[in-house]
């Protein structure tokens, strides 16, 4: 993600940042938030996938034991 920046944009990045410790613990506070919500919706799609993957595969599975 920080390789899209250039390095000429570093500067502004860091100055945006706030200098008091309790808008920095804020802004750490809300990025964890955003990254625990984006990591939920990601594991859970990706458990509906796989449970279609496993009973897809099992399906087939069960096709080739009876010999269809």
């Amino acid at each position: 993600m920080l390789s899209a920046i250039s390095p000429a944009a570093v500067p502004l990045v860091v100055d945006a940042m706030p200098s008091d410790p309790l808008a920095q613990a804020l802004v750490g506070i809300v990025l964890l938030a955003l990254v625990t919500i984006v990591g939920r919706f990601l594991l859970s799609l990706a458990w509906k996938l796989l449970t279609i993957a496993a009973v897809g595969v099992a399906i087939l599975y069960g096709l080739t034991l009876v010999g269809i």
